[in-house]
């Protein structure tokens, strides 16, 4: 009898096993469809953004569009071969979260878009979907109400991850003990972006990596009353970033980065004027969940020339500096509760000086000394393990070791502790 019983038990459970797969399968499968669609009236171009990732159709295939105008009843022609698919990957198997294609239709009319024999990779392989939406119609002419002045706002502030990720960023410690003089460290970024140009594609607003042009005057400061734990670094400049897709397994987007500046040491006694130029590469996420590593490498040139120095002839040329790094970061974890989350970001760079540059170090009084002058490569790491209680405010724990132009001052394991305000800005044209 007992073995019956067990026999049966094997039986279900095998049963329950075998039917589980299918029903996440439908479960995941629900999800599938389209999340949007808008006809932009300026450029002729239906978008339409799927709710999760589809397979990309190869060509040939029995994916069928279609265009119904609601208003006269009538289907609206779709040219042969005009969708595109937004890849995610070059390699099969491909995946594509939006579709794109030209077609003319009446702003003043109403219109649905579908599709047939769609495969989403949440659905079974054997599963073909059909789904439709309601097109939504972005027009030209469209003016936003009107606000008083005191009511429009330039800006939208918008959570952002990390320094990198960051628009506006400020991290600092202050220490201190009787009968001694307190101490200051600080790490400040600030940039605001203005759209130059749109890219063809849409989405990246809220994106650090965008496919538009954007003007971003910037400033970005690490320094320290602490002669010990002094990056000494300041920086103020004019960037033009865009960015564009790759589209391959493993990076999926560059962003192209020129820019002129100025760097200059704490007390502007050592300046320069700096043409650079750096090419951001985002990799795709590896982990999920909740445990997720990010990698972006990057790859530049900093040329240009001194215009200031606290010693004549510490600059025997002009300055041309290769230069490579790595940024990582590495995601904890994020709650359930707003901005709740911690991480590590890390990033390291490398310079090669191609032209004999100087290297300081502050004296007791603060004022620079010349080390040595060279073509030495130099170094700068900083690691920051980072806990935020919401999403623009949080505490970090840092550690910095290297030199960073101009002044190339040594930093030996500066550990910092103290709290971080960080947010992203949206430009919002008034």
């Amino acid at each position: 009898m007992l073995g019956k019983h067990m026999q049966r038990f094997s039986l279900l459970l095998f049963g329950a096993l075998a039917l589980a797969p299918s029903a996440a399968a439908k479960d995941q499968c629900d999800k599938a469809g389209i999340d949007n669609s808008t006809w932009d009236q300026k450029s002729g171009v239906l978008s339409v953004a799927f709710k999760v990732p589809i397979t990309t159709p190869p060509d040939g295939n029995n994916v069928h569009w279609s265009v119904f105008d609601q208003s006269d009843g009538t289907a609206v022609p779709i040219g042969s071969g005009t969708v595109e698919y937004g890849r995610t990957s070059s390699s099969p198997p491909t995946d594509s979260t939006s579709a794109t294609f030209p077609i003319t239709l009446d702003k003043t009319h109403k219109y649905l878009v579908s599709v047939v024999n769609l495969q989403f990779k949440q659905c079974a392989k054997s599963a073909s979907v059909s789904v439709f939406s309601k097109i939504g119609i972005k027009t030209a002419d469209a003016t936003p109400p009107k606000a008083s002045a005191s009511t429009v706002k330039g800006f939208a502030v918008s959570a952002a991850k990390g320094r990198d990720d960051a628009d506006l960023y400020l991290a600092g410690l202050i220490s201190g003990a009787e009968g001694t003089k307190a101490s200051y460290t600080a790490d400040i970024k600030a940039q605001f972006r203005y759209l130059l140009t749109h890219g063809s594609s849409g989405g990246e607003e809220n994106n650090k990596f965008r496919s538009s042009l954007w003007f971003v005057p910037n400033f970005d400061l690490k320094a320290s009353t602490d002669p010990k734990a002094d990056g000494n670094s300041v920086t103020m400049g004019l960037a033009f970033p865009f960015g564009r897709p790759l589209n391959t397994r493993t990076f999926t987007w560059v962003d192209l980065e020129p820019a002129v500046q100025g760097e200059s040491d704490k007390q502007f006694s050592d300046i320069n004027t700096i043409f650079r130029f750096r090419s951001y590469f985002l990799m795709r996420v590896f982990g999920s969940g909740r445990l997720q590593l990010l990698p972006q490498p990057f790859l530049g040139l900093e040329t240009g020339g001194n215009v200031r120095s606290p010693v004549s002839g510490a600059y025997p040329g002009g300055i041309a500096r290769p230069n490579a790094g790595l940024h990582v970061y590495l995601n904890f974890f994020k709650s359930s509760a707003p901005g709740r989350q911690a991480f590590i970001e890390s990033e390291y760079i490398r310079r090669w000086p191609l032209l004999s540059e100087p290297t300081f170090s502050p004296n007791s009084s603060g004022t620079l000394i010349l080390n040595s002058v060279g073509t030495n490569p130099r170094d700068y790491v900083t690691t920051k393990v980072e806990y935020d209680f919401v999403d623009y405010f949080g505490i970090t724990v840092q550690h910095d070791y290297g030199e960073l132009p101009p002044v190339f001052t040594k930093v030996k394991n500066k550990y910092t502790i103290g709290l971080v305000l960080k947010t992203g800005l949206v430009y919002k044209p008034k």
